[in-house]
This record gives C-alpha cells, sequence and structure tokens, in this order.
C-alpha cells in the first residue's frame, strides 16, 4: 500500500512535470515579477512554427491537411535588460483564425493580436506593428523561414517551418 501511495505520488510528479503549461482558458499569461520592471525600449524573442497537420479524427481524409500557425515567447526584457519570464510560458500557441493573446504584468496590458495573411501582430500601449511593418517606434528584426512554403495538401505529409524574430517596442 505504501509503495502504490509512493508510486502515485512520484508519477503525478513527473506528469507535472513533463506537460506543457497553457495559458488560461480565456488565453491569458502573466509576466513575472515585474516588481522592478524599467521602462525604455523593450523587447522579446519569438519562435514561428508552421506545419502541416491532420486532425488525428480525420486520418483517412485527405482534403484534411491543414497548416497550423503557432508561437513562441519565452521571456520579456525591460528597459533595463532585465528578463521576465512568461507564466504558463507562452508556448506553441495556436496563432490561426485570429485567435488573441494578452499578456498581463507589465504596467500597460501586452497583446499578441493574431496571425493573418502570413503577419503575426502585436499591441501595447495603443502602439501596434508587426513582424514586418514597424510602427510607433516599435519593430521587430526577422529572419529567414527555414524552408519554402508548405503545401500540405498537396505534399499530405508531416513537415514544418521555422521563423525567429526578436521585436523591440516603446515600453
Amino acid at each position: 500500500m505504501i509503495i502504490r501511495k509512493v508510486f502515485t505520488v512520484l508519477a503525478l510528479a513527473f506528469c507535472a512535470i513533463a506537460a506543457p503549461m497553457t495559458p488560461t482558458a480565456d488565453g491569458n499569461v502573466t509576466v513575472a515579477d515585474v516588481s522592478d520592471f524599467v521602462g525604455g525600449i523593450c523587447s522579446f524573442h519569438n519562435r514561428i512554427v508552421q506545419e502541416c497537420n491532420q486532425p488525428y479524427n480525420r486520418k483517412n481524409d485527405p482534403t484534411s491537411w491543414k497548416v497550423l500557425t503557432t508561437s513562441t515567447i519565452f521571456e520579456l526584457i525591460d528597459g533595463a535588460k532585465n528578463k521576465y519570464k512568461v507564466n504558463p510560458p507562452f508556448l506553441k500557441q495556436i496563432m490561426d483564425w485570429g485567435v488573441r493573446y494578452k499578456l498581463n504584468g507589465l504596467p500597460e496590458t501586452f497583446w499578441v493580436d493574431g496571425y493573418d495573411f502570413e503577419r503575426e501582430k502585436f499591441r501595447y500601449k495603443m502602439k501596434q506593428w508587426d513582424e514586418y511593418s514597424p510602427h510607433d517606434g516599435a519593430w521587430c528584426e526577422r529572419g529567414d523561414w527555414s524552408q519554402g512554403a508548405l503545401h500540405c495538401l498537396r505534399d499530405q505529409r508531416v513537415t514544418f517551418r521555422t521563423v525567429d524574430m526578436d521585436c523591440f517596442f516603446p515600453c
């Protein structure tokens, strides 16, 4: 009986460590411990991943192949280069269909305003920009995709591509 309880506790602890953390149901996450936040030009590193994906329940349907776009932000950096973890981690959040996320905890709410027409959009203090277009003193320095465009319906196989960027904004 004691061995079973110990095993259960260890199994639950392992699952808690291994399971990815996700934002709350409304997509909110919080930037950790901003008590010493310094304004100026803030930044974050962002990775976008696009992958050809087929829903599990439609494996026999060749027309079900779609591009799934996800975004990952690990931390925000303030004007004095202090790093703030994002809790729970903003890992691989689905960006298709105009989904929006907000990061609480900064002096103002930071928004990731979706991914439309191959552009990820951001907003802070009424300043809006995207990965290609600098605006209101905010900009992104974007790399190239790791490979060309995906052709999910044509190729019908799991494949992906990534792009990394560093974004900067007045905070």
